[in-house]
């Protein structure tokens, strides 16, 4: 397995992780389910090829004796382009790195291919001098305790905020496990000082459950 940013040559095999995260198991009471209108390749590639910046942002999971993609990890930065629907989801700040999505094939969970991209979105945040990586996960999403795992932290939101994330996350992801609304994390890079918190996961040198 190999771990490499998005490139022209990895679009198509990203773009169908994208599909079937997207579409699988997702039951939407606002509006109609992915599978009804998937994105096509082709909107899909142009964002990429217009913004050719993000494909740094972009990581994916590659098997070596296939060349399959299985797993792709999304972030955006403050500043960067970003789509609307992620910049409706999540508007970010600055000194932030906010992971879009995680995604990983059904036949690779539990290889721990998740947790790689995550240590690379890590690595990618420290790289743009982001002071924290956060993320969205929908409720009762078993890859939370990988989160928790890798040093995520739940943020705590007041009763507008957790009425506003809940009505969203609703809106664009459905209840895929039976549960409405999502959580933020959030996983503290520096003290603004450069020195990394003592309680973080060590990187070595964010989804359906990874």
């Amino acid at each position: 397995m190999r771990l490499e940013c998005l490139s022209e040559a990895t679009l198509p095999g990203a773009h169908a992780v994208k599909l079937a995260f997207f579409a699988a198991g997702k039951t939407f009471c606002l509006v109609c389910p992915y599978s009804w209108d998937p994105e096509s390749l082709e909107s899909f590639a142009k964002w990429y090829r217009r913004h050719p910046e993000t494909m740094r942002g972009t990581a994916v999971a590659v098997r070596e004796d296939t060349g399959e993609v299985v797993g792709v990890i999304a972030t955006g930065t403050h500043g960067q382009p970003r789509s609307p629907e992620n910049t409706e989801m999540h508007a970010t700040k600055p000194g932030e790195c906010h992971v879009e999505w995680l995604a990983v094939t059904a036949a690779a969970r539990g290889c721990g291919v998740g947790t790689k991209l995550l240590r690379w979105a890590r690595r990618h945040a420290e790289a743009q001098n982001c002071v924290e990586l956060t993320l969205g996960v929908v409720n009762g999403n078993p890859a939370i305790r990988l989160y928790e795992r890798e040093g995520f932290e739940a943020v705590p939101e007041d009763a507008c905020e957790a009425a506003c994330s809940c009505f969203c996350v609703t809106l664009f992801m459905g209840c895929p496990n039976g549960r409405c609304g999502g959580l933020k994390m959030q996983m503290r890079l520096s003290d603004g000082n450069g020195n990394a918190h003592a309680n973080e996961t060590d990187a070595p040198a964010m989804s359906r459950d990874a």
